[in-house]
């Protein structure tokens, strides 16, 4: 099948010289320079889809600043896992609501030039997000600023929901489950401005659980809609829940081997309960 991705490009979003992104200068105050660049509206070609990749962060147990970021890339439409990349990082912002992308994506999209450097070949066509895209206050979420500062075409996928333009969390799961059952399944985020943020999935009749989808970056609201429901086997999209899976295995054996570290240094006298 041939897929249509995006009414969107980029804007300079990298440097000329080496593709590159600093990410490390990009702030809250940048909002709306990303908007700006979400807007530059260009006729995309027609392509099929080869790869599709997912990205997530994992934090540790007793950390709300250590954390695993992951990667993993598909083939599509067989949605099988080819390629995989992850890192140890720790957060350098806090946590403030509305801001998750000024936290998450410099370590994201570490991954993404990584791969881009490492496998070109394997870089994919398009990228689900845990985040949203435009379905945000301020327009432009983790997914939006992802595929701004990477050159990427990307999807957001929220599993909560952020009230905006009027929709709340409850109305929608209420117009969700008020939908008739030849419609069940699918409801258009549309806010009291007229604006069409995304639209929340049901999936096994599930009212009460509904994922959020929303353009991230150089993606058809559509589009983002038909892949995303290609994509999944289960709730989540399987890129994001692959990388999902990942990330949390990788805490877990990185948490064990911290606690048996603990344990042999103190076998060895290293650590002592008593310091006097």
């Amino acid at each position: 099948m041939t897929w249509l991705v995006a009414p969107k490009v980029a804007c300079a979003a990298r440097s000329a010289d080496n593709g590159s992104t600093d990410v490390a200068k990009t702030a809250p105050s940048d909002l709306p320079q990303q908007r700006q660049r979400l807007g530059c509206t260009a006729a995309a070609p027609v392509r099929p889809l080869r790869y599709v990749g997912g990205v997530d962060i994992s934090f540790t147990k007793n950390s709300s600043d250590n954390a695993c970021a992951s990667l993993v890339v598909l083939s599509f439409p067989e949605l099988i896992v080819v390629h995989q990349l992850h890192a140890r990082v720790t957060m350098t912002l806090p946590y403030i609501s509305g801001f998750l992308a000024f936290r998450e994506v410099e370590h994201i999209a570490a991954l993404v030039e990584r791969l881009r450097a490492e496998r070109p070949d394997l870089l994919p066509d398009v990228v689900f997000v845990d985040g949203n895209g435009v379905l945000h206050p301020r327009g432009a979420g983790l997914a939006s600023h992802l595929g701004v500062l990477c050159n990427l075409r990307t999807i957001g996928i929220g599993k909560t929901f952020l009230h905006i333009d009027g929709l709340t969390r409850d109305g929608v799961r209420a117009a969700c489950g008020a939908l008739p059952p030849e419609a069940r399944g699918e409801y258009e985020l549309r806010g009291d401005s007229g604006t069409v943020w995304g639209r929340a999935l049901c999936f096994n009749d599930s009212v009460t659980a509904p994922i959020f989808v929303s353009v991230g970056h150089r993606v058809a609201l559509q589009t983002a809609v038909a892949l995303t429901r290609a994509c999944c086997l289960y709730r989540m999209p399987e890129p994001v829940r692959q990388a999902d899976i990942l990330s949390r295995a990788l805490v877990r054996e990185w948490q064990g081997e911290d606690a048996a570290g603990m344990g042999a240094a103190a076998e060895g006298g290293l650590i002592r309960g008593d310091c006097g």
